[in-house]
């Protein structure tokens, strides 16, 4: 008579592994920023003074997963220079849904320093063109079933 298969520990390992990879594969997350903008923007001395506000729309195409943003962090940054960062609060979102949400940096006064050619790039942009080209990274999203957390 023949033993039935068993399981080791190394090939439950593995099994867990292909599982998680998938599921990190799997939930798709589609975020576009639909609108900005910049208010008590002012470059001193090297400092900058201003806040920044996004209009943000996340998809979730998944029929089947929610996804629970336990906080959101996101950076607003020129050329590899930090100018504000900010944590937005928890946020559910069902399976296959768009949900609009707002992320904003205040400027409670505390102007931040910046080298001189970036605030002297900066000055230049506002004044030729009215705008600034900033980068908008956001950070923070973990999926929880039950016990397992994944931060893809």
């Amino acid at each position: 008579m023949e033993n039935p298969k068993t399981t080791t520990t190394g090939e439950k390992t593995t099994q867990s592994q292909i599982f998680i990879s998938w599921l990190a594969t799997f939930i798709l997350v589609l975020i576009v920023l639909s609108d900005t903008s910049f208010q008590y923007f002012q470059i001193s001395n090297d400092n900058l003074n201003a806040s920044f506000n996004f209009t943000v729309q996340s998809q979730n195409p998944n029929s089947r997963i929610a996804i629970y943003y336990d906080s959101i962090h996101f950076k607003v940054i020129y050329q590899d220079q930090a100018l504000r960062v900010g944590v937005m609060g928890p946020l559910f979102q069902p399976k296959d849904e768009k949900t609009r949400f707002y992320l904003n940096t205040t400027t409670n006064n505390r102007p931040i320093g910046l080298p001189r050619w970036a605030s002297n790039d900066l000055k230049v942009q506002q004044k030729k063109y009215g705008k600034i080209k900033v980068d908008l990274e956001i950070y923070g999203l973990k999926l929880v079933f039950g016990n397992l957390l994944i931060e893809p």
